[in-house]
Protein backbone atom coordinates (compact mmCIF):
# COMPACT_ATOMS: atom_id res chain seq x y z
CA UNK A 1 0.00 0.00 0.00
CA UNK A 2 2.95 1.88 1.15
CA UNK A 3 4.32 1.86 -2.40
CA UNK A 4 1.38 2.72 -4.36
CA UNK A 5 0.70 5.76 -2.20
CA UNK A 6 3.95 6.67 -3.14
CA UNK A 7 3.87 6.24 -6.60
CA UNK A 8 0.51 8.23 -6.58
CA UNK A 9 2.31 10.82 -5.25
CA UNK A 10 5.05 11.00 -7.50
CA UNK A 11 2.71 10.67 -10.41
CA UNK A 12 0.55 13.64 -9.05
CA UNK A 13 3.60 15.72 -8.41
CA UNK A 14 4.78 15.65 -11.53
CA UNK A 15 1.49 16.60 -12.89
CA UNK A 16 1.22 19.65 -10.40
CA UNK A 17 5.10 20.14 -11.58
CA UNK A 18 4.17 20.50 -15.48
CA UNK A 19 1.17 22.96 -14.33
CA UNK A 20 3.88 24.90 -11.88
CA UNK A 21 7.22 24.94 -14.39
CA UNK A 22 4.50 26.23 -17.18
CA UNK A 23 3.43 29.01 -14.97
CA UNK A 24 6.81 29.12 -14.67
CA UNK A 25 8.44 29.22 -17.50
CA UNK A 26 5.50 31.60 -19.24
CA UNK A 27 5.88 33.80 -16.31
CA UNK A 28 10.04 34.44 -17.51
CA UNK A 29 9.43 34.34 -21.04
CA UNK A 30 6.90 36.96 -20.61
CA UNK A 31 9.16 39.40 -17.52
CA UNK A 32 12.31 38.79 -19.83
CA UNK A 33 10.61 39.20 -23.41
CA UNK A 34 7.35 42.20 -23.08
CA UNK A 35 8.54 43.69 -19.57
CA UNK A 36 12.43 44.25 -20.52
CA UNK A 37 13.22 42.48 -16.77
CA UNK A 38 16.58 40.88 -16.75
CA UNK A 39 17.25 37.32 -17.07
CA UNK A 40 18.21 36.72 -12.97
CA UNK A 41 15.18 38.78 -11.76
CA UNK A 42 12.66 37.24 -14.27
CA UNK A 43 13.56 33.82 -12.83
CA UNK A 44 13.33 34.88 -9.11
CA UNK A 45 9.42 36.78 -9.46
CA UNK A 46 8.94 33.50 -11.97
CA UNK A 47 10.11 31.33 -9.30
CA UNK A 48 8.00 32.62 -7.09
CA UNK A 49 4.93 32.72 -8.56
CA UNK A 50 5.04 28.99 -9.98
CA UNK A 51 5.76 28.02 -6.07
CA UNK A 52 2.54 29.38 -5.05
CA UNK A 53 0.79 27.30 -7.71
CA UNK A 54 2.45 24.54 -6.43
CA UNK A 55 1.82 25.15 -3.04
CA UNK A 56 -1.49 25.61 -3.56
CA UNK A 57 -2.56 22.61 -6.00
CA UNK A 58 0.52 19.96 -3.91
CA UNK A 59 -1.30 20.83 -0.48
CA UNK A 60 -5.28 19.72 -2.53
CA UNK A 61 -4.00 17.00 -5.26
CA UNK A 62 -0.80 15.54 -4.39
CA UNK A 63 -0.84 15.17 -0.46
CA UNK A 64 -4.10 15.36 0.15
CA UNK A 65 -3.82 17.67 3.49
CA UNK A 66 -7.00 19.49 4.79
CA UNK A 67 -4.99 21.26 7.78
CA UNK A 68 -5.87 24.55 8.16
CA UNK A 69 -2.66 25.66 10.75
CA UNK A 70 0.32 28.27 9.67
CA UNK A 71 2.80 25.81 9.99
CA UNK A 72 1.88 24.26 6.30
CA UNK A 73 2.65 27.41 4.60
CA UNK A 74 5.75 28.73 6.85
CA UNK A 75 7.47 24.91 6.07
CA UNK A 76 6.14 25.31 2.11
CA UNK A 77 7.85 29.03 2.63
CA UNK A 78 10.96 27.78 4.37
CA UNK A 79 11.59 24.77 2.05
CA UNK A 80 11.09 27.25 -1.47
CA UNK A 81 13.00 29.39 0.07
CA UNK A 82 16.43 27.00 0.41
CA UNK A 83 15.15 25.82 -3.03
CA UNK A 84 14.95 29.46 -4.73
CA UNK A 85 18.63 30.10 -3.35
CA UNK A 86 19.37 26.86 -5.00
CA UNK A 87 17.24 27.32 -8.16
CA UNK A 88 18.94 31.17 -8.08
CA UNK A 89 22.68 30.47 -7.65
CA UNK A 90 22.31 27.33 -10.66
CA UNK A 91 20.68 29.41 -13.05
CA UNK A 92 23.36 32.07 -12.63
CA UNK A 93 26.48 29.89 -12.66
CA UNK A 94 24.58 27.73 -16.01
CA UNK A 95 23.76 30.78 -18.08
CA UNK A 96 27.52 31.67 -18.12
CA UNK A 97 27.39 28.17 -20.04
CA UNK A 98 24.36 27.87 -21.70
CA UNK A 99 21.55 29.40 -22.82
CA UNK A 100 18.60 30.85 -20.77
CA UNK A 101 16.26 27.89 -21.45
CA UNK A 102 18.73 25.13 -20.53
CA UNK A 103 19.53 27.50 -17.77
CA UNK A 104 16.20 27.68 -16.59
CA UNK A 105 15.78 23.53 -16.99
CA UNK A 106 18.80 22.65 -15.23
CA UNK A 107 17.72 24.76 -12.29
CA UNK A 108 13.90 23.95 -12.50
CA UNK A 109 15.27 20.05 -12.06
CA UNK A 110 17.54 20.21 -9.22
CA UNK A 111 14.61 22.31 -7.58
CA UNK A 112 12.23 19.57 -8.53
CA UNK A 113 13.96 17.25 -6.59
CA UNK A 114 14.51 19.34 -3.34
CA UNK A 115 10.81 20.52 -3.65
CA UNK A 116 9.56 17.30 -3.68
CA UNK A 117 11.65 16.14 -0.60
CA UNK A 118 10.44 18.34 1.44
CA UNK A 119 7.23 18.68 0.88
CA UNK A 120 6.87 14.93 1.40
CA UNK A 121 8.82 14.83 4.57
CA UNK A 122 8.64 17.79 6.18
CA UNK A 123 5.90 20.05 4.91
CA UNK A 124 2.67 17.55 4.33
CA UNK A 125 4.01 14.70 6.28
CA UNK A 126 1.87 12.84 7.92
Amino acid sequence: MQIKKLSNEIINYFIVGIVAVLVDLISYLLLFNQFSFNLSNSKRISYVLGAIVSFILNKKITFKSNKKSIKEPILFSLIYISSFILNSIIHDFSILYFNSLISFSIATFFSIVFNFIGQKFVVFKK
